[in-house]
């Protein structure tokens, strides 16, 4: 077929006129334009113009501006710099474009000119393929055909499909790639198998060429069996013997069996592993047992080895009876005894003996036991009872303790009770900010309560209930104050474990202390509540912010109370939530301890809330509470990759930010109740802004309001729109995050990685979920979003957004991915790119990342939720990691676009660099 060819001309007018005044001088000279030469292309090709040959003889160019004259319109990129480019069009026939250049000096005088562009019409040519060298490999190993030679003279290869067309039949992965892999089957002889590549090029022509692969037949070599050093242990020992150091030259060790050979008889724990474990016997003299390992490799054959466990026989050593501390109890209480500190320091204690020696005789309960128990009896006076403990240890030997229990004429007693309550500022629903005239005393609940009489010392311990209800019982007729504390501490399992402190003042405690009075002879009633310390006159704070630390503690309470109605044996791990009204949003040198906490946050170590006044305190903003504790419940129960950094809504997000962020908002939603989302701020923090958790706007799988929207849906029984159809409550979505599953998937955590488990934890639900998940733009399949195609509105490159996760092989084949700022910097959504890295054989493997275009390309290597390398270096990154089998995820980024205008970085980072990534085995 014939093409016509374009040919577009262009005009070249150049002004140089030099103008002087009436003595000569002269003022301006007009600029000198140059728009290049004449060029002839041909079409479909990238044309640059070129009008950097332009010069002002009497200053500087301040402007180019090009513009098209004749001939089809094309698309110019960079129209206003020296040179732009443009993409030559399809002619039917020889056509001429034209283009003028018009240049400006910085004394406003301008020039032109005009270059012709000559576009050919060109005939396809056949592409050429290319199906590699042939090969030679070896049985079982992995193979890669190679037909990226492949070429097109005069466009590009836009398919390539292998056949296998001689040989016995193998499974191509990958065949409709430049390189397939398989892998080489187990053969009698050797045997040559036949590929064949046809490649097609953009015009639709094709290409076939043929590889043969000879794959050659390894006769198996036996395994080495290693039994491992002999040893010396002393009896009572716990043993391992060792089998690791066996090895297969040609293959891989497939079983252990190990037996005992000689020497008094022991029970081999894991005897087909590689390291059995025993316990070493009692002996009377020193003995030798010898142990056999048989190992047989992937190809049946077998080898032993011996090894020697010599046992010494070691003197006994007496046990150490310890009766515990002497005690002071009240007549009638009841009495335990603690023997449990003694000990045999060669062996346990196999018996305990107590008996009573001194003082009226009383019934002991468990005096086989290490804590016997009895009734302190009514005394006249003051008693002492003493009991003697004799202990016996595995050996046969004894010891003896003794331990003195003070009965005490027990005095009245009377009780206090009471309420403890905090001033509860609302919100104003209209302006989002705080209302003080709509504040509520509400109850402190499973709040430590404490009797302390006029020295601080604690009389009595207790804790509030659900209503903020407490009672203690003290002495009659003494001092007493009574104190609530800002923590909640429950021992169980469910536990927690949870304080407020001063992080301005080394971590001192918040506590809200009643006036020291007589405890009287009669029962009493004392309510304490932590008043707000505003004042409506004044409209400010004029008293001791109290309530503060309690409003910070209740919604705190709120959160672990209603995960452990979904867990009844939940651990949570200690908790530090630290306040200040010296805590605000700034940073300064003396860091959190001076109050600059930046804003309300975690730092993996404990919490931070603002509390500075006229700025930005949160200690009434319930949902900013949770938020944070969320981000503690991720780190210590569940898992959190989020990078943190500053986020908003409508932001386009990092997955893990996205994620992690919109799971804070949504739980705050799940254990409040209350979805609307509501943030105070400013003057006496008036104003605010709210957003409501179950609102959807499906802002896709890189927004935390599609996140947060996505998991308040799967939580509640309100149906928002057709698709939702489901409602889980809280605990089917808390068992995903902290089920072990999930925890330690190699895919980082997103909304794609929590449907999944979901999905498999739900599957009677699974359509349900995948249905709403759709109608908010979140439409990947499995944990790392395969099938992913919702992209953020504007998007430039596609290929810079999905997939998530490009694959790469440890074939040392480049795989480029690119950095883009696109959506803002440090944790937005392309800053940082991720391999999918899957490896088959434990070895070291070389990575290395290395940048185009001037980037700077950093690295982080994990497995599973474990980093193994980061690489954060000027340069290139490479590292070489002993990697095991499994999937590994590679993090690639370009400095400029994590820490913009720093190390001579741009102050809005790079706009896109790319970045080739090779993974190579050693």
């Amino acid at each position: 077929m014939h093409r016509l060819a374009i040919t577009i001309i262009l005009s070249l007018a150049v002004t140089a006129c030099d103008i002087f005044d009436d003595d000569d001088t002269p003022v301006i000279q007009a600029p000198s334009v140059n728009a290049g030469a004449d060029q002839t292309v041909n079409e479909g090709a990238a044309v640059t113009l070129d009008g950097s040959g332009s010069s002002d003889p009497d200053g500087t160019l301040t402007s180019y501006a090009w513009s098209q004259t004749a001939g089809p319109n094309v698309a110019l990129t960079g129209a206003s710099t020296a040179t732009p480019t443009f993409t030559a069009p399809a002619v039917t026939a020889t056509t001429t474009l034209t283009f003028r250049l018009l240049v400006t000096d910085n004394d406003g005088a301008v020039g032109i000119d005009t270059v012709n562009v000559t576009v050919n019409n060109t005939v396809n040519a056949d592409p050429m393929a290319n199906a590699g060298p042939d090969q030679t490999v070896v049985e079982g190993t992995a193979v890669t055909l190679n037909g990226s030679a492949s070429s097109d003279s005069d466009g590009n290869i836009t398919t390539y499909a292998w056949t296998q067309t001689a040989g016995g039949m193998v499974a191509l992965t990958g065949a409709n790639t430049a390189m397939p892999t398989f892998t080489a089957p187990m053969v009698a002889a050797n045997t040559t198998l036949t590929f064949q590549v046809t490649v097609t090029d953009n015009a639709g022509a094709t290409n076939s060429d043929t590889v043969d692969v000879i794959v050659t037949d390894t006769p198996n070599m036996n395994p080495v069996a290693n039994a491992g050093a002999d040893q010396m242990v002393t009896e009572g020992a716990a043993v391992t013997l060792d089998g690791s150091m066996s090895s297969d030259a040609d293959g891989a060790i497939a079983g252990f069996a190990w037996v005992q050979s000689a020497g008094p008889m022991v029970a081999l724990t894991g005897a087909n592993t590689a390291m059995p474990t025993f316990t070493a016997p009692m002996v009377a003299a020193d003995t030798t047992l010898t142990f056999q390992v048989t190992v047989t490799d992937d190809d049946g054959a077998t080898n032993a080895d011996s090894v020697n466990v010599a046992v010494a026989n070691v003197p006994n050593m007496n046990p150490v009876a310890n009766a515990g501390a002497d005690q002071t109890v009240a007549e009638g209480t009841a009495v335990t005894l603690d023997g449990s500190m003694s000990n045999d320091p060669d062996g346990m204690i196999a018996t305990f003996a107590w008996a009573q020696t001194a003082g009226p005789m009383v019934a002991l309960t468990g005096a086989n036991t290490a804590m016997p128990t009895f009734t302190a009896p009514m005394v006249a006076a003051d008693t002492t009872f003493t009991f003697s403990l004799t202990v016996t240890d595995d050996m046969g030997a004894t010891n003896t303790d003794s331990v003195n229990v003070v009965v005490s004429n027990a005095t009245m007693n009377v009780t206090i009770s009471g309420k403890v309550t905090y001033d509860h500022v609302k919100h104003n629903i209209v302006t989002n900010g705080l209302d003080f005239t709509t504040t509520t005393q509400d109850a402190v609940r499973g709040a430590t309560v404490q009797a302390l009489d006029g020295a601080n010392m604690v009389l009595a311990t207790t804790k509030t209930d659900n209503l903020g209800d407490y009672s203690l019982v003290v002495a009659a007729g003494v001092p007493v104050k009574i104190r609530a504390r800002a923590e909640i501490i429950q021992v169980g399992p469910p536990s927690w474990d949870v304080r407020v402190v001063n992080n301005t003042s080394a971590g001192a405690a918040y506590v809200l202390d009643g006036a020291l009075t007589d405890s009287g002879t009669v029962n009493s009633t004392r309510n304490l509540n932590a008043a707000s310390g505003w004042n409506l006159g004044t409209m400010s704070y004029t008293a001791t912010r109290a309530a503060a630390p309690f409003a910070i503690l209740d919604s705190i309470y709120e959160a672990v109370t209603k995960t452990a109605a979904v867990d009844a044996t939940v651990v949570f791990p200690p908790v530090l939530t630290n306040w200040s009204v010296n805590n605000r949003p700034a940073t300064c040198a003396g860091g959190n301890a001076a109050g600059c906490i930046s804003t309300s946050n975690y730092d993996t170590t404990a919490i931070y809330i603002l509390g500075a006044t006229n700025n930005d305190t949160d200690e009434f903003d319930g949902h900013i509470i949770v938020h944070e504790w969320g981000h503690y419940f991720e780190e210590k129960l569940s898992r959190s990759d989020s990078t943190g950094g500053m986020h908003g809504v409508g932001d386009v997000l990092d997955i893990r930010v996205a994620f992690g962020e919109g799971f804070g908002n949504a739980l705050s939603g799940i254990i409040t109740g209350d979805p609307s989302y509501r943030d105070s701020s400013g003057a006496n923090d008036a104003a605010g802004f709210e957003s409501n958790v179950e609102t959807n706007n499906a802002e896709g799988w890189f927004s935390e309001t599609t996140v947060q929207a996505l998991l308040y849906d799967l939580f509640d029984a309100t149906a928002d729109g057709a698709a939702d159809t489901i409602a889980f409550g809280w605990g089917p979505l808390y068992n995903v995050f902290v089920g072990n599953t999930y925890r330690t998937t190699a895919a980082r955590t997103s909304m794609h990685a929590f449907l999944h488990q979901l999905k498999a934890d739900n599957p009677g639900s699974a359509a349900a979920i995948t249905a709403l998940a759709a109608a908010s733009n979140v439409n990947g399949t499995d944990e790392y979003g395969a099938g992913e195609t919702f992209l953020p509105p504007g998007t430039v490159n596609a290929g810079d957004i999905l997939p998530i996760y490009t694959d790469i092989d440890s074939m040392g084949v480049a795989v480029q991915v690119c950095s883009i700022n696109q959506h803002g910097t440090f944790n937005r959504l392309g800053n940082r790119q991720f391999l999918h890295l899957n490896i088959a054989t434990a070895a070291n493997y070389m990575i290395q990342a290395n940048g185009m275009g001037g980037s700077d390309p950093d690295m982080v290597v994990y497995k599973n939720a474990t980093i193994i390398a980061n690489v954060d270096n000027t340069g290139n990154a490479t590292t070489t990691q002993a990697l095991t089998p499994g999937v590994h995820i590679i993090e690639v980024y370009d400095f400029c676009n994590i820490q913009p205008g720093m190390g001579g970085c741009p102050a809005g980072g790079n706009a896109r660099t790319c970045i080739d990534v090779t993974v190579t085995r050693m």
